[in-house]
């Protein structure tokens, strides 16, 4: 599941506990074994770069399960509000 709408901070999360999660921003499909997917935890913010337009791709593995069915969100540089920091002097 993905929530946010800013490529700049949105979770990712997973329904099955023990699950492995995996994604992509080339356009490839997640894979546990592949050189393009990126491992990351239920319940983690991220932020990405959306200077230009991406398919940001998800997919959960467990063993003895099915695979999960491929989430995905696009996101564009229109929709991208960067993160910044304030500092008080």
């Amino acid at each position: 599941m993905l929530g946010g709408e800013n490529a700049a901070l949105f979770t990712v999360t997973d329904e099955t506990e023990g699950a492995q999660i995996y994604y992509t921003v080339d356009g490839s499909v997640p894979a546990k074994d592949s050189p393009t997917s990126t491992p990351v935890l239920s319940g983690t913010a991220l932020s990405l770069d959306a200077s230009k337009e991406f398919v940001l791709r998800i997919r959960a593995f467990r063993h003895n399960y099915e695979d999960s069915d491929i989430v995905e969100k696009e996101f564009s540089p229109a929709s991208y509000v960067p993160n910044s920091m304030n500092s008080v002097l």
